[in-house]
């Protein structure tokens, strides 16, 4: 944590305007937007704040809603699908995609595999994927897909939320 601080000039700055760790602390959780400091003090500091309003907060505007049985959806295509729970249980499920030109998506991809990654683990679909909500858990039934995606994507889920973000395919 230390050495992000010193070496990001705008931290830094931060850093010499504050009197203490505990300023410091509240500028960086009452920032607007969630960083990669805010990621380190989360895992490494102080930060007694879960990340997930901070999380919810940069998705809103971005997120579409499937309503599931049970909250959980399905990803994948005619010949494979693999369910995705929305660690909730509950019948709506906040969505949102970030793709490789998006300006947030590196902060996102961070920010998941960090605050979220780490306990909870990730999906990894590779491919032209359709995202379905689940009709009827009992016997699998899905209805038509919300939105296609094309590439490669971790999926991540946490209390209600599942972000689709994409990765280079290197190979």
């Amino acid at each position: 944590m230390c050495l992000s601080i010193l070496k990001l000039e705008d931290y830094s700055d931060l850093w010499k305007k504050c009197s203490n760790y505990d300023e410091f602390y509240k500028c960086v959780v009452n920032q607007e937007e969630i960083d990669s400091l805010y990621v380190d003090l989360y895992l490494y500091g102080k930060i007694d704040v879960d990340p997930l309003k901070k999380i919810h907060d940069l998705f809103e505007n971005r997120c579409f809603d499937i309503k599931s049985d049970d909250g959980d959806i399905f990803a994948g295509n005619d010949s494979c699908r693999t369910f995705i729970s929305n660690d909730s249980g509950e019948g709506t499920t906040k969505v949102v995609v970030f793709n490789l030109d998006d300006p947030n998506r590196d902060l996102v991809r961070s920010a998941m595999e960090e605050l979220i990654g780490r306990p909870y683990g990730r999906t990894r679909l590779i491919g032209k994927i359709n995202i379905y909500p689940i009709e009827d858990m009992d016997t699998l039934k899905v209805a038509e897909p919300c939105i296609t995606i094309e590439g490669e994507y971790h999926a991540y889920s946490y209390r209600g939320l599942v972000a689709f973000v994409e990765y280079e395919i290197f190979y």
